[in-house]
């Protein structure tokens, strides 16, 4: 009989602690200081307003996905210069190197004038470095590394 008992009391205590729950809950959303509805013509008008504070930050989200995109061709093309001091063939390199150059393209393909023209001079660097690769050039592997200070300079003038 003790245990029926014990298992009642716990029942109106749970029964208690919801309908509290309930209450609480239903004062909350009833409470009118917090009216999240819009009733005014001049509220919906400052709420269309503020989008046009986000093209800035479109644009600086760009930056940042140019810079990115940089900085993940600096390091793609660490690995590959690197597998180049391994052993690697130039024209397996040279394959490589295009499909870093390709995938930057598509990061700057929606950049703005200034991004294109940067673009066009990284666009060249990275030729003369397919050309150089397929061409067998001496000391090829050393335009990795002006090729990599560019995508680092230009990344650290994007970002700040």
């Amino acid at each position: 009989m003790e245990n029926n008992t014990n298992g009642t009391m716990w029942a109106w205590i749970i029964g208690i602690v919801v309908v509290l729950a309930l209450i609480i809950g239903w004062v909350a959303l009833s409470n009118d200081d917090n009216d999240l509805s819009l009733d005014d013509d001049d509220d919906a008008g400052e709420m269309v307003d503020d989008d046009d504070d986000n093209d800035d930050i479109d644009g600086d989200t760009d930056n940042l996905d140019e810079a990115a995109a940089r900085v993940g061709a600096r390091v793609e093309l660490a690995v590959v210069r690197a597998r180049i001091e391994a052993g690697e063939s130039y024209a397996e390199a040279a394959d490589d190197v295009r499909e870093i150059r390709d995938d930057l393209a598509a990061a700057y393909a929606d950049a703005e004038a200034d991004a294109q023209a940067e673009w066009e001079e990284l666009k060249s660097d990275f030729d003369d470095l397919e050309e150089g690769l397929r061409d067998n050039v001496d000391g090829v592997v050393d335009w990795f590394d002006s090729l990599m200070l560019k995508l680092d300079a230009d990344a650290e003038a994007e970002v700040s």
